[in-house]
């Protein structure tokens, strides 16, 4: 497809069309995906240089339209300019089998060239087999969509999830309150050190001093609640 996409999507053959010749050419023919995509470029270049009139082209487009139309395929809107090819070979395909093989020659080279008349006679002859292909395209495309809905809805359901827990670990963390008593405790336990050292003095006897307050507190209260801090820790580790 990445051959001949392009060149398609000009000319008015959308993707399931697209994918329905390719399949059917390829399982008719059994030659490799990428060379039949490479004739269906060939086949839609040659059509576009018709309709655009340019040097390279090997026919007008009032030749090409009229050689079409000898055949009973009008290939010009109301306008007069070229119809989606895709919507005119719909036309041909439906019609094919009533063309005699003279008929569907002539029409195979006027529309592909000499050398890619085997490929739209492999698809011309083969015409149930495109549209069962075209039919699973589609489904296809609608069984896709239905599938990647389901899953963005899931998706979408399990980030509102993990939004929503992030909001309460942002809430717990930012307490503004909490975190206000833990600023004023902070404070007050520094000014409580400074008032402290300017009390005892410097060098030794801070050391000292401080060496002997810090057994007596270990001693006392703070190492209880040390021990309960731990446990606290030790049973949220196994809440979690």
């Amino acid at each position: 497809m990445s051959k001949v996409a392009s060149t398609a999507n000009t000319l008015g053959v959308d993707v399931d069309q697209l994918n329905a010749q390719i399949a059917t050419v390829v399982a008719t023919t059994r030659q490799a995906p990428e060379a039949v995509g490479t004739a269906f470029k060939t086949i839609y270049s040659r059509i576009n240089d018709i309709k655009a009139g340019t040097e390279d082209a090997e026919t007008t487009l009032g030749n090409y339209s009229g050689q079409m139309a000898q055949l009973g395929f009008n290939v010009l809107d109301a306008t007069g300019h070229l119809r989606d090819t895709g919507e005119v070979m719909e036309e041909i395909g439906e019609r094919w089998q009533t063309l005699t093989k003279e008929q569907q020659i002539y029409l195979a080279k006027t529309m592909g060239g000499q050398r890619q008349v085997n490929q739209l006679m492999a698809l011309f002859d083969n015409w149930t087999k495109y549209s069962e292909l075209l039919n699973t395209s589609l489904e296809a495309e609608g069984t896709l969509a239905e599938k990647n809905s389901r899953y963005m809805e899931s998706l979408g359901a399990k980030m509102e999830q993990l939004g929503a827990a992030g909001e309460r670990v942002k809430d717990a963390l930012l307490d503004t309150d909490s975190l206000k008593d833990i600023v004023s405790v902070l404070t007050n336990i520094t000014n409580l050190v400074g008032n402290l050292f300017e009390t005892m003095g410097s060098g030794k006897n801070v050391i000292l001093s401080l060496g002997s307050a810090l057994v007596q507190m270990f001693n006392g209260s703070i190492s209880k609640e040390i021990n309960s801090i731990i446990t606290n820790i030790q049973n949220t580790k196994s809440n979690l």
